[in-house]
């Protein structure tokens, strides 16, 4: 199934505009896990192409790979096959020996 452009633009704007208590899951690069989980409490903005946190960070809003429900339910996921961050094993992968 096709998307469209702007669905997580919509998705996002509504939620944030009717103070939505969940969470967006964006790829991070630099960080080990390479996610990182911002609550909807921490935006300022959501503007068409980007999300503007309160510290002033900006996040394309291609990196937004998933948004959760307060409890960690996946509500929206980028990849229907992709592992959500509210699975339970979320380790990182397999340990080396």
């Amino acid at each position: 199934m096709k998307r469209n452009r702007g669905e997580i633009y919509s998705l996002i704007a509504r939620l944030f505009h009717t103070g939505f208590k969940g969470y967006i899951v964006v790829i991070e690069r630099g960080r080990v896990s390479g996610t990182r989980l911002i609550g909807f409490n921490e935006v300022s903005r959501v503007a068409r192409g980007f999300i503007e946190l309160k510290d002033g960070t900006v996040i394309p809003l291609h990196r937004v790979i998933e948004v959760l429900d307060e409890k960690k339910q996946p509500v929206w996921r980028r990849w229907r096959e992709a592992k959500s961050y509210s699975d339970e094993d979320s380790s990182p992968g397999p340990s080396a020996p």
